[in-house]
């Protein structure tokens, strides 16, 4: 309990203008424990909020917007498994501001956009989700099979939204992507 005493001591004197900059690495040190120790209880709510004000104190952290996006991926993953897809986006776009070259990010939005049937936004996601598995292909990052599967996956689902759009010729070019990835 001492680790959020000192927190409020410190956003007071900011609050009231003190100029409290001294502390700034300090605090951003307590920051960290404080967010460990709430992803140890569980507490995403908490951590999400922990991981935000560093961000504040230090933008440049690259280390906390890592753990942020970490952080808010896990929040969405949560409200996804109970369908509540439009939190779900919510978390996984707040998370795509922060890192919008990642794969599984743009696959995710994808697949929950196109659980809400908002078509158009799914085959934007699904898109970004092309770029950022050919991305992991070229880098040798990342299993090969696994990311075959993945690119035949995004394939099929946009043929699928070329289908539900009557684009039949685009949902033809996209099964045959699909077909190249087995």
């Amino acid at each position: 309990d001492a680790i959020p005493s000192a927190i409020n001591a410190w956003e007071d004197a900011s609050k009231k203008g003190l100029d409290a900059g001294f502390m700034k690495d300090d605090m951003a040190n307590i920051y960290r424990q404080l967010a460990h120790r709430y992803f140890d209880r569980g507490d995403l709510a908490k951590v999400i909020k922990v991981w935000e004000r560093l961000l504040e104190i230090q933008p440049e952290d690259d280390e906390a917007r890592r753990n942020l996006v970490h952080a808010y991926f896990l929040r969405a993953n949560d409200y996804a498994e109970t369908d509540q897809f439009i939190y779900a986006i919510r978390y996984w776009e707040k998370a795509w501001e922060l890192d919008s070259s990642n794969a599984e990010l743009a696959h995710n939005l994808a697949l929950a956009h196109e659980k809400r049937n908002e078509l158009a936004k799914a085959a934007e996601y699904w898109k970004a989700a092309v770029a950022g598995w050919k991305r992991h292909m070229s880098t040798n990052s990342g299993d090969k099979e696994v990311l075959k599967a993945r690119m035949h996956t995004v394939h099929v689902h946009l043929a699928d939204i070329a289908l539900k759009t009557d684009n039949l010729g685009r949902a033809i070019t996209e099964y045959n992507q699909a077909l190249r990835y087995f």
